[in-house]
C-alpha cells in the first residue's frame, strides 16, 4: 500500500455514509468502523497511532460522544456517537478527516487536499 488518501467504511470500497432517521441527541446503537486507505482502496494495515475524526460542518449541528478514534492497524472504531441537529434536516454533511492523510501529498498528486466524502445524516 502507498500513502493514505481517504477514509472508508471498513469492509466496503465506499467512503459514502448515509444515516437516516437519526434521533437528534440520541446515542447511536451501532458501531461505525472506518479504515484509512490508499488510492487503490487498500487498507494501510501498517498504520497505527493516527486518528480519524468526525466533525460538524453546518451551523446548529454537532457531534457528541467519541467523535475521534485512534487508528489501529489502519482502522478506527467509533462508539457512543451522538449526532445533534434539528428534526427534519436531510442529508446534513459531517466532515470525516484523519491526521494520517498528508494534505501536501494530496495537493501534489491530485490537485486537491481532500477526496473525502462526508457522512450524510438525516434527522
Amino acid at each position: 500500500a502507498s500513502y493514505p488518501v481517504k477514509v472508508i467504511i471498513s469492509g466496503t470500497n465506499s467512503s459514502k455514509v448515509e444515516l437516516k432517521n437519526v434521533g437528534s441527541g440520541q446515542e447511536q446503537d451501532v458501531q461505525l468502523k472506518m479504515s484509512v486507505v490508499d488510492y487503490d482502496n487498500q487498507v494501510n494495515t501498517a498504520l497505527s497511532g493516527g486518528r480519524i475524526t468526525i466533525s460538524p460542518t453546518v451551523s446548529g449541528t454537532s457531534v457528541l460522544g467519541l467523535s475521534s478514534a485512534n487508528i489501529i492497524n489502519g482502522s478506527a472504531t467509533f462508539y457512543l456517537l451522538v449526532f445533534v441537529g434539528t428534526q427534519g434536516l436531510v442529508d446534513v454533511p459531517f466532515k470525516v478527516s484523519s491526521n494520517a492523510i498528508d494534505a501536501w501529498k494530496m495537493q501534489k498528486q491530485f490537485g486537491t487536499t481532500s477526496i473525502q466524502d462526508p457522512i450524510n445524516v438525516s434527522f
